[in-house]
Parts: structure tokens; C-alpha cells; sequence
């Protein structure tokens, strides 16, 4: 099954959680997103006061740094193209939001990694290649 964005879908039981009936919408609308987030902090082996960067502010990317930030990261730096979600991303436990297509966000980001974790969640071409040169730069 390419995907599961149908009204219906047969799943094995034993994988399948009932949410009762009086939970609100949102709250199932967020939990696989969420999920997703919590798996990726926890491949990541996030240690208390490690540092991380998160590019791509999008949904699941802001539910990744909030959830790292929870889980103990100091700092949370983050880079999207977009303004709505560079705004966003304060709330969600990003300190800085750099736009990838700035010349300044290569200038800002440390090149010599202070970071651990580093999460990629792009969609745009200089996002992707701002990424692709930070993990070149931190090997």
C-alpha cells in the first residue's frame, strides 16, 4: 500500500490503538506526526544538553525540535525558507531560524558542528543543499 491516505484501511490489530470518542481532532491529527518526531529524537541517542539542528521547520521538523528540546537539548537551531514557519518555530524550541536561501544563514551556522544531531526535513533546493554542505562541513 503506496501510503495510507485513504477513508479506509485494514491494519493488523495488534498495531492499531482506539482513541476514544471524546478526543479532539487535532489531537488525532498530530499523533502519527508527533510519533514520527518521538522516533527520530530517540534514533538520534539525544543526551542532555546536546545541541541539534533541525532543517526543515515544517510540521513534522518543529514537532522534532520541540520534542528535543523536552528530551534536553540546550540549544535548537533551525533553518526553513519559509517566513510563516521561521515564526513558528520560537514556539516550538528552535532559538535561531535561518533561512536557507540568505546569504548570512552560511555565515551563521557553525561550520565546525558543535551540533549532534542534525535532522533533515527539506523540500527545496536550497534548503537541501544547505544541509548537504553543513553535514559535508561536519564529517
Amino acid at each position: 500500500m503506496p501510503g495510507a491516505l485513504f477513508e479506509f484501511v485494514a491494519h493488523p490489530v495488534h498495531l492499531v490503538y482506539p482513541l476514544p470518542v471524546s478526543t479532539p481532532f487535532p489531537v488525532w491529527a498530530v499523533i502519527e506526526p508527533l510519533g514520527v518526531a518521538i522516533h527520530a529524537v530517540d534514533l538520534g541517542h539525544l543526551v542532555r544538553g546536546d545541541r541539534a539542528a533541525v532543517f526543515g521547520c515544517g510540521p513534522i521538523g518543529l514537532l522534532i525540535a520541540r520534542v528535543a528540546r523536552l528530551a534536553g537539548a540546550a540549544r535548537v537551531l533551525g533553518t526553513e525558507p519559509l517566513v510563516h514557519r521561521r515564526k513558528a518555530a520560537d514556539r516550538f524550541g528552535v532559538d535561531v531560524a535561518l533561512d536557507p536561501s540568505a546569504e548570512d544563514a552560511r555565515v551563521r551556522m557553525p561550520t565546525h558542528s558543535p551540533l549532534r544531531l542534525k535532522f533533515g526535513l527539506v523540500a527545496c533546493r536550497p534548503a537541501f543543499l544547505n544541509a548537504l554542505d553543513f553535514f559535508a562541513a561536519a564529517r
